[in-house]
């Protein structure tokens, strides 16, 4: 079920100050600061193991917030409800043999925070599905099972996940791991 997006006039998507994240009491990003406005892309570059998941984990809830102000859409972390707003792509796929499920399907689970907790896919869900698959170039695989694709194909499909979200912010985490050269771009 979808609620007003409401967020403050003009607020940053993103605003850090002096933030840290970490693992129960155990910082691995501190002192953050950041401010990502609205139509802004920001890609967060450093070596394997400085804190560049554990920090886009604590902006989604994921980890903990061990200090410092964060505010998404203008709300402070803690009390941030509208989670939907944000879309997510892990940096590990997390589609594995055991998951029996449809690209389609997979994509679907995407448009549950537009739905009722029983509601049907309708004509537009189905719009926004076919047009996310299209942008990731898996509407040839829409029937395919997700144990059976590559795990460069697999990330696509989570990609889409997030886009059929129609979220107002995108977070993604390592996007291209996996990914050929050609569906990089």
């Amino acid at each position: 079920m979808t609620s007003a997006r409401v967020s403050a006039p003009d607020a940053p998507v993103i605003r850090l100050r002096s933030a840290s994240f970490g693992y129960a009491d155990r910082a691995v990003v501190s002192g953050a600061d950041l401010t990502v406005a609205p139509g802004e892309a920001l890609a967060l570059l450093g070596p394997n193991g400085c804190g560049k998941s554990t920090l886009v984990k604590g902006l989604l809830g994921l980890n903990d917030h061990l200090g410092g102000e964060v505010e998404l859409f203008g709300t402070p972390l803690a009390r941030f409800r509208q989670r939907y707003r944000i879309g997510y792509v892990p940096q590990r796929h997390t589609l594995s043999g055991s998951v029996s499920a449809t690209v389609r399907e997979v994509v679907a689970t995407g448009r549950l925070p537009h739905q009722g907790l029983l509601a049907r896919l309708g004509a537009r869900d189905h719009q926004i599905m076919a047009s996310a698959l299209d942008v990731v170039g898996m509407t040839d695989q829409a029937r395919q099972d997700v144990s059976t694709l590559s795990g460069g194909q697999q990330r696509r499909v989570l990609i889409a996940r997030a886009l059929a979200g129609e979220p107002d912010a995108l977070v993604m985490d390592e996007p291209t791991a996996g990914v050929d050269v050609a569906n990089q771009r």
